[in-house]
């Protein structure tokens, strides 16, 4: 009860009213996704997955021609000659090298690159079948001569032609993830480790083949270096290349294993 001065009266005093308690706060709105590719992990481990699984599939296709198709083109050159034998086995070769090369490329881009598939491998795939079509220009006598320096030139020429070819139709497969100068400059990379590995391996070719007397023993042993040595020095720089540029343009913290699944 409360008295009032004005009228002399008692009144009752109203009960304190209960403080509201605040209105919750919104969540905060998602964070939008973002719209282009995402690149994880470093150019480092980019380039060893790179250069790992081009080893090992180089290994298994060289298994493949020398144990297989060998068979096969020696019989060939038999019944239809050199040429014949070089067509055969540029077709098989660098069909069946390219299609390996490029699906492995394209499995390592895509552990790597979160995004939807853009053509590497068909584009790998086509450079390496026509830069090997290219080799068919080689003139005969000068195939017959296996001197050092004969051989360094040719292979140092279709190291350029197969990079370029090659690199230009990759380069046009990046374009797809989005425009990028260092896209423009792919090709050198492509045609610089191309000449490099073509050069290296016929290199190792070379040096195991000095001798003649050991021609047969060393046979085999010389074309599994041949090929490991030209994959080896051809992967290593292209893929710390492009790992780098893809990890600077595109590059994302953590891992895609890492990302939480959506609810």
């Amino acid at each position: 009860m409360i008295f009032c001065s004005k009228c002399g009266a008692m009144r009752h005093k109203p009960a304190p009213r209960e403080a509201r308690s605040p209105a919750p706060e919104a969540p905060p709105p998602p964070l939008p996704m973002p719209s282009g590719p995402r690149f994880y992990g470093t150019a480092g481990s980019f380039a060893g997955r790179w250069l790992g699984s081009l080893m090992v599939v180089a290994f298994l296709v060289w298994i493949l021609q020398s144990l297989v198709l060998g068979r096969v083109l020696s019989k060939l050159y038999q019944s239809h000659g050199m040429f014949g034998y070089r067509l055969v086995s540029v077709l098989l070769w660098n069909t069946l090298g390219g299609a390996a090369w490029g699906w492995v490329q394209s499995g390592v881009l895509s552990r790597s690159l979160q995004w939807r598939r853009f053509g590497w491998g068909w584009a790998t795939l086509a450079g390496t079948l026509l830069g090997g079509l290219a080799t068919l220009v080689q003139p005969e006598s000068s195939w017959q001569d296996r001197s050092p320096a004969n051989t360094l030139l040719w292979y140092g020429f279709f190291g350029v032609l197969s990079g370029g070819i090659t690199g230009v139709l990759q380069a046009l497969a990046l374009r797809k993830l989005g425009p990028a100068r260092w896209m423009l400059f792919w090709p050198l990379v492509a045609v610089g480790a191309n000449v490099l590995g073509n050069l290296a391996g016929i290199g190792s070719w070379q040096l195991l083949m000095r001798d003649s007397a050991a021609h047969s023993r060393f046979y085999l042993l010389a074309g599994m270096m041949h090929t490991l040595t030209d994959t080896l020095i051809t992967a290593l720089p292209s893929g710390i290349v492009l790992g780098a540029c893809l990890r600077r343009q595109f590059g994302q913290e953590g891992s895609p294993l890492d990302d939480p699944e959506p609810e």
